[in-house]
């Protein structure tokens, strides 16, 4: 049985938005998904929280 799952977050560089990106990215059974507007924030966000959470699963 395959247990990997996604999650979407919206709005991801905001405050709360990469505070439940960072919660969710420390599970390893979850693949990331950041939405955003701008794409130079999302990039930095996605870096930021791969180094934070060492998931190698986020993608913009």
């Amino acid at each position: 049985m395959n247990t990997e799952r996604v999650a979407i977050v919206t709005g991801a560089y905001g405050k709360i938005g990469k505070a439940i990106t960072e919660i969710i990215a420390l599970n390893d059974n979850y693949k990331v998904v950041l939405i955003g507007r701008n794409e130079t924030k999302l990039v930095e966000t996605v870096a930021e929280i791969k180094g934070v959470t060492l998931n190698q699963q986020i993608r913009y």
